[in-house]
């Protein structure tokens, strides 16, 4: 009897330990490695409501700091270039209105490339755009070498922008490319296009 106790204890010994092994033989390996985090600011910037835009950035620094207006410089930065790509979108939409065909005799606008002294306009303009935007979430995070890393995120009201826009001589006589001043009708109908290209950008990166 002793002897078969000592067995049957042997037995479950040995099942348990084959179980064991089994389960580790069969258990899959995770090969994808270790998904990143975002930081609240760039979550924040993704989800800006509809009457604000946003952009994010980060920086480096042994100094908090400098760390922190570096990554609110790089965001203002990120900010003007999208200001930039929304306002040449608009201006491409407002003149696609007027082209017509040449062989109908009627006067065209000229439709932009983007580039040349009209992009410089443009450019200086968006940067001029985002001076009144504000830093409305900040993070900042002590790495192992010492360093601090921030993250920061940048917003301007977008009912601003339109403001500015449309109180930007330079940029008036850019989108009109007339000698004459915008009147407020045409500015009315830039600005709906403009908020059209706020709208296409918004679904653009979001697709990214």
């Amino acid at each position: 009897m002793k002897k078969l106790l000592t067995f049957c204890a042997f037995l479950s010994a040995a099942l348990l330990v084959a179980s064991c092994g089994a389960s580790k033989k069969n258990a899959t390996v995770n090969t994808l490695g270790v998904e990143e985090m975002k930081s609240p600011a760039q979550v924040y910037a993704e989800e800006a409501p509809d009457n604000v835009q946003r952009a994010w950035a980060s920086y480096n620094d042994f100094d908090p700091t400098v760390a922190n207006r570096g990554a609110a410089a790089l965001a203002r930065a990120e900010l003007a270039s999208q200001i930039g790509i929304i306002v040449q979108n608009a201006i491409d939409i407002y003149r696609g209105k007027f082209t017509q065909n040449v062989s109908d005799g009627s006067k065209t606008k000229q439709v932009t490339d983007g580039g040349g002294e009209a992009g410089d306009e443009v450019k200086a303009a968006s940067e001029e755009l985002v001076q009144g935007s504000k830093i409305v979430k900040s993070n900042t995070y002590l790495q192992k070498d010492g360093t601090r890393t921030a993250y920061v995120c940048v917003e301007v009201n977008i009912d601003m922008i339109m403001e500015n826009v449309k109180n930007n001589q330079k940029l008036m006589h850019l989108i009109s490319e007339q000698e004459k001043e915008m009147i407020e009708q045409e500015k009315q109908e830039f600005e709906e296009d403009m908020r059209e290209a706020f709208s296409n950008y918004r679904k653009m990166r979001g697709r990214e």
